[in-house]
């Protein structure tokens, strides 16, 4: 709570990872947005996200280089929060327009209609299995439900799908690691991980 409250009062620099600029006709070339599988798309600016383009649009590059589980590096320390952007140009300050909220847990609807109308979605998800860090391409299943898991992980929801080949519903996130599916971006079934349960948004 303390974040959001910050953000509220300062702000945050508009633009980020994986934000893209692609058109209609990209949509076919996408692998994480291809036609065919009904996707929805997320309204982030009326930017799409495309894998090529993760560096693209960057006002400040993510800090830290793709790493594998665990993270977090002993004795690592992030900067001070710069004033400029990278390329020394001027920050384009984005404010909440909302106190944040939640989707009540299991309301697939609620989650669909939050992406759909306003944007991407932030989610709580766990606990995470060892082979979710390995997760490449594909839709994301569990495959040791025996496994207890490592932990909790938050991440954001930008759209969903429909596998119509194995007749399986997806969601389409967002991770914080490069080296996690495609570029950082990948699918996750419905239901794994316990993911519609801790889902947050803010309008913007």
């Amino acid at each position: 709570m303390a974040t959001f409250r910050e953000f509220q009062a300062r702000g945050a620099p508009f633009g980020g990872m994986g934000i893209g600029t692609g058109d209609e006709e990209d949509d076919a070339d996408d692998p994480i947005t291809k036609k065919g599988h009904r996707e929805s798309r997320a309204r982030e600016g009326a930017k799409r996200h495309r894998t090529e383009d993760v560096n693209e649009n960057v006002c400040v590059p993510y800090e830290f280089e793709p790493c594998d589980h665990p993270c977090q590096v002993p004795g690592t320390r992030a900067a001070r929060c710069p004033s400029k952007c990278a390329d020394g140009s001027a920050m384009e300050l984005v404010f909440p327009k909302s106190e944040a909220y939640v989707c009540p847990p299991g309301d697939w609807a609620c989650i669909a209609r939050e992406i759909s109308s306003f944007g991407s979605v932030a989610v709580t998800f766990g606990s995470v299995r060892a082979d979710f860090y390995e997760h490449k391409t594909g839709v994301y299943r569990v495959r040791d439900v025996s496994d207890p898991g490592l932990g909790m992980h938050a991440t954001k929801l930008i759209g969903w799908g429909f596998d119509e080949e194995k007749s399986d519903p997806y969601w389409i996130m967002m991770n914080s690691w490069r080296n996690w599916g495609e570029n950082g971006a990948g699918r996750v079934g419905v239901g794994e991980m316990n993911i519609e349960s801790g889902i947050s948004a803010v309008r913007m």
